[in-house]
This record gives structure tokens, C-alpha cells and sequence, in this order.
């Protein structure tokens, strides 16, 4: 009796699946999207160039000196597969805690892996100059966000090493960017 049921499940079953089967070669439109239902993962393009608006907070390690900067930024990217290589620049307004102002520029290059579409996450380097004259060698790391069709935001980490072997600085900074893809 089991063996019976077991056996006309199956053939309903397949029976089934042949019919839906059939209806599919005899042309029937398949399901069409609703209006305004994404109906494809949003994939955000990271090749190109970008600019955009950052700030700036560093504090150096010996005098508790801090220092608040606001950035233009520029950079490229170009991506292979998940990976990200690219380079960024920035001029900068600072102001620090004694306080004195001036002004400073950055170059960098860094690597990353994308995470998903939308997230970066890499690896960077590069040198600050500041007015004062002082340079500073930087390593550090960071995220981004694709949250647009051509926008990100970016917070990054970095460590600044005073070139002469003065004092070194920990920063983080955060920048609003759009892409020109």
C-alpha cells in the first residue's frame, strides 16, 4: 500500500513538471518585473576618476598637539576581478590645538580587495607635507562605501612617521566621494 502511494506521488509530481515544462517551449512570456522592483543586484563601479570633501583628525604622539584638517580630495581607481589598485592626493586647511594654521597636501597609493559590490576595504601609502616644512611618510588602511550610483564614503586610518624621526601622528579621517564613471 505504501509502495502504491509512494509510487502515484511520484508520477504527479513528474507529471507536473512535464506539463510546466511543455508550457515553457510553447512560447509563454515569462514572469515580467513589477515596475520599480530592482529586479538585478546594484553594483556600484569603482574604475575612474573620483573627488570629493573629507575632514581630517590627527593627534601627534609626544606634546598632545592635535590637529583638525579640512580636504579636497582627488583619485583614480582600476579594479581586476576583486581587486582595487589606485591612487589619491589632497590639499588640505589645517588648524592645530596651540592654535597655528597653515595648509598641506598628501599623495597616496593603495590596494584593496571588494568585499562585496558596494565595500572596499585596502591597504595605503604615501607622504603629507605640511607647511611648517614638515613631511611625514603614511601607512594605513580603510573602508569605503559605494552608496549611490556615483558616490562613497570613505574612513581610513593612518599612521604619519615624521621623516627626520620627530614625532608621528595617528589620523582618521572621512571623506564624501564621487565617481566619474
Amino acid at each position: 500500500m505504501k509502495f502504491r502511494a509512494l509510487a502515484l506521488a511520484t508520477s504527479l509530481l513528474l507529471g507536473a513538471a512535464g506539463v510546466a515544462q511543455a508550457a515553457d517551449m510553447m512560447g509563454y512570456p515569462a514572469t515580467q518585473p513589477t515596475a520599480g522592483v530592482i529586479t538585478s543586484p546594484n553594483t556600484f563601479d569603482w574604475d575612474g576618476f573620483y573627488a570629493g570633501l573629507g575632514f581630517t583628525g590627527a593627534l601627534y604622539e609626544t606634546g598632545g598637539v592635535s590637529v583638525g584638517s579640512i580636504d579636497g580630495v582627488i583619485g583614480v581607481n582600476a579594479t581586476s576581478g576583486p581587486l582595487l589598485f589606485g591612487a589619491e592626493g589632497s590639499v588640505s586647511g589645517w588648524r592645530d590645538s596651540t592654535p597655528t594654521s597653515g595648509w598641506g597636501a598628501s599623495a597616496e597609493v593603495r590596494g584593496g580587495y571588494l568585499a562585496s559590490d558596494q565595500v572596499l576595504f585596502y591597504l595605503s601609502g604615501g607622504a603629507v607635507w605640511i607647511d611648517t616644512p614638515l613631511t611625514y611618510w603614511t601607512l594605513g588602511g580603510g573602508v569605503e562605501f559605494g552608496f549611490a550610483d556615483n558616490m562613497s564614503i570613505d574612513v581610513e586610518y593612518k599612521h604619519w612617521f615624521e621623516s627626520t624621526g620627530g614625532t608621528g601622528a595617528n589620523a582618521i579621517s572621512a571623506s564624501l566621494l564621487w565617481h566619474f564613471n
